[in-house]
């Protein structure tokens, strides 16, 4: 079912209604178009914008599903096959928009005959791709029953006035990702790059939102068996790692529900995504991000052991030259194989 959503007419008006009042699986026609602002606060209250043909122009589409695919990061399931095969990968995240989006445009034609991701939702996205200057944050009222001396008050206060300043922002903290996943040549299945040179084997773009990341797309070269699988496996962990809670996948597919995801009726998952959607985290390294991203860094930095350019040995660099590769940052990005062990050690600590 598609209703239109006229001009003038913002998400914050639409969006609670429909999703009340409309049982079914809806798509919203955007009369306003493809503007940075109507997609981050689509993503906000749980819709998931697309882009399609209607009437001979391209439209914006904002879709609110019955179910929602969403994978809790800590639920990950990670094969044995996925583990072998990661050992030749490195991922990293914002680092080649060109090449990702010719791997989508390839792979959309290849299965569906067009990609979705049209040149239109593509320029808007790039608003959300550049780094963001937040909000000033904005001075809001504590209740007298926390009186001045309350253990806590100023976190309370620092977290109340970061979620009412990401409210308040046009683009609500959104930030439009790519990520990934390189094969650097050496060894084992697949094609491998000529003379060495690294090759982009899978890809995927989504945006964050709080601690929700939501994947729009991605695609896996076939001549790298399991390629999307370990993109998939080491971006969670690396979204773990840095605070996220879940990747939203929008629909169900076989291979989601395999790796771990669950589908969330709609009331469900927008209770979820509105719980979230204020967290202070963020995929950026912790040089350009939060103090929570920071901490995170530290953390992961020794169990991940990135080197500086891949080829700098096993641990070198320490905790802060791990923490801006874990971003992408760095010359060499992450060693996937590492990353999932290092999820697959928080999974066996948290069971034991």
């Amino acid at each position: 079912m598609c209703i239109r959503i006229p001009r003038g007419t913002g998400p914050d008006d639409c969006c609670p209604y429909i999703a009340r009042e409309y049982d079914e699986e809806m798509f919203c026609l955007v009369e306003q178009g493809f503007e940075a602002p109507l997609i981050a606060q689509f993503a906000w209250h749980g819709f998931f914008p697309m882009a399609s043909r209607w009437s001979g122009k391209v439209v914006m589409l904002a879709k609110i599903h019955q179910k929602r695919c969403v994978l809790r990061l800590g639920e990950l399931h990670i094969s044995k096959k996925v583990r072998s095969r990661a050992k030749r990968f490195t991922l990293t995240v914002d680092r080649s928009w060109d090449a990702v989006f010719r791997g989508l445009d390839r792979f959309h034609v290849e299965h569906n005959g067009t990609c979705w991701l049209y040149p239109q939702l593509r320029d808007a996205l790039r608003e959300l791709h550049r780094p963001v200057a937040p909000p000033p944050l904005l001075e809001i009222e504590i209740s007298a029953a926390a009186p001045p001396a309350a253990p806590g008050r100023e976190a309370i206060m620092a977290k109340l006035r970061a979620a009412q300043a990401k409210a308040a922002s046009p683009l609500r903290g959104a930030r439009f990702h790519t990520v990934e996943l390189w094969d650097d040549g050496g060894g084992g299945g697949g094609a491998g790059g000529a003379g060495g040179e690294r090759v982009l084997v899978a890809a995927d773009v989504g945006i964050a939102i709080g601690a929700c990341y939501t994947s729009m797309s991605g695609f896996s070269d076939r001549a790298y068996p399991s390629a999307g699988a370990v993109q998939i496996a080491a971006l969670a962990a690396l979204l773990r790692a840095r605070g996220f809670e879940v990747i939203d996948f929008g629909m169900s597919m076989a291979y989601k529900l395999e790796l771990g995801a669950t589908e969330l009726p709609r009331g469900e998952w927008l209770a979820l995504q509105a719980k979230l959607r204020n967290a202070d985290v963020t995929l950026e390294a912790s040089t350009a991000g939060t103090a929570a991203a920071a901490a995170t860094d530290a953390a992961a930095a020794a169990a991940i052991h990135v080197a500086g350019a891949r080829g700098g040995g096993g641990g070198g660099g320490g905790a802060a030259a791990a923490g801006a590769d874990a971003a992408g940052e760095g010359e060499g990005g992450l060693h996937a194989s590492a990353l999932i062990q290092w999820m697959r050690e928080q999974q066996q600590s948290v069971s034991a």
